[in-house]
């Protein structure tokens, strides 16, 4: 964490002295005490005709009185200081599971019985320096990790209650997402920050499925309808001449009747695969996905005679048999082939996007 040791924050080791300098009203207290009790003491040795040095009774009464008037302030510095700090991790833990506690920007104070699967600790309760903890944070979220630290100890324009994700290298675990939440108060003049860990690793995974399924065929593993309306936007340019190719596998019915579904659905797959590597390896190619069904499609660059010509000649290549393990033998189908040419004039329209590829398939049909 950068250095910045003019901005650093009170800490409770600093809070015990301003509480010990607020005790030291017991100092002269004890001075005086000790002093009275040394001067009934030098009266009754004066009766008692005893020699006595005169400056004993004032040199060691005041020294007895100043050390027990320290000790007084430091014990009572000591218990006032536990309290508060019981209050303060009553305040900062409250109900929740994972709490990282900044206690000062020099370290960290853990207090989370479910800290081991995040940092590989058994303790509960463990001071851990800013070098460690970083050390476990990916190295993309590092900066940014840093960037927000600085913003907490310098009281930057944050909300009341702030929220940053970034991703933990754990042990136990591997690559984590955490959600780190911060809301930072005034405690007896100091600034605290209380920052809780949530493993929301389960919650980003699923977004991303979510995200994916969106956008991708879960068979085939190629662009759905609203993936290849993504590629389309982001890869075609203003003006372009464009041919959707829709290619069907015109007997799949009879395979899943004949054979099954299962090799119906392994022909789909062999077919996407050969496609993607098609694609691959002709410029003129845009990308591929599975449009419905048994119906994917493909974009290229150019008019339809020229890909029409460019296709069929490559056709056999494509029907290749396909050999099923749960048959035992070659399955052999056949494609369809559908050309719809148009001229993009705006590729970030989605809609008209849409329109042309219900175009190409009603155009094959």
């Amino acid at each position: 964490m950068p250095a910045q040791a003019e901005q650093r924050p009170g800490t409770l080791d600093r809070l015990f002295w301003r509480i010990f300098l607020a005790k030291l009203w017991r100092l002269p207290v004890a001075v005086v005490v000790v002093w009275a009790a040394a001067a009934v003491q030098r009266f009754d040795i004066a009766h008692a005709s005893i020699p006595v040095y005169e400056w004993i009774f004032w040199i060691v009464p005041t020294a007895l009185g100043v050390l027990f008037g320290l000790l007084w302030s430091v014990v009572s510095a000591l218990k006032t200081r536990l309290r508060w700090e019981a209050e303060l991790l009553a305040h900062l833990v409250g109900d929740a599971h994972d709490v990282l506690i900044l206690r000062e920007r020099a370290r960290f104070w853990y207090i989370s019985p479910q800290i081991k699967a995040l940092t590989g600790y058994d303790a509960e309760v463990f001071r851990l320096t800013p070098e460690f903890f970083e050390s476990l944070i990916h190295p993309e979220d590092l900066a940014a990790w840093q960037r927000y630290q600085n913003a907490i100890w310098r009281q930057e324009a944050l909300p009341l209650t702030h929220k940053y994700e970034f991703r933990l290298r754990t042990p136990h675990r591997g690559l984590v997402w955490v959600r780190h939440q911060v809301s930072c108060f005034a405690f007896h003049g100091l600034r605290i920050c209380r920052c809780v860990l949530h493993d929301i690793t389960e919650q980003v995974e699923l977004k991303r499925l979510f995200n994916r399924l969106q956008h991708e065929d879960v068979l085939t593993g190629l662009p759905n309808r609203q993936g290849l309306i993504r590629q389309c936007s982001h890869r075609l340019t203003p003006g372009a001449e464009v041919t959707f190719v829709v290619i069907d596998v015109v007997d799949l019915r009879r395979i899943n009747l004949n054979e099954s579904v299962a090799v119906g659905d392994r022909i789909l797959m062999t077919l996407a695969e050969r496609l993607q590597h098609w694609v691959e390896v002709h410029s003129e190619a845009i990308c591929t996905g599975r449009l419905v069904g048994d119906n994917f499609l493909v974009v290229l660059l150019g008019n339809s005679e020229a890909i029409q010509a460019l296709l069929l000649s490559e056709r056999e290549g494509l029907e290749q048999p396909y050999y099923a393990d749960e048959v035992g033998r070659y399955v052999p189908f056949r494609l369809g082939f559908g050309f719809y040419t148009v001229q993009v004039d705006n590729p970030d329209d989605c809609k008209a996007l849409e329109a042309y590829l219900q175009a190409a398939y009603l155009n094959a049909h």
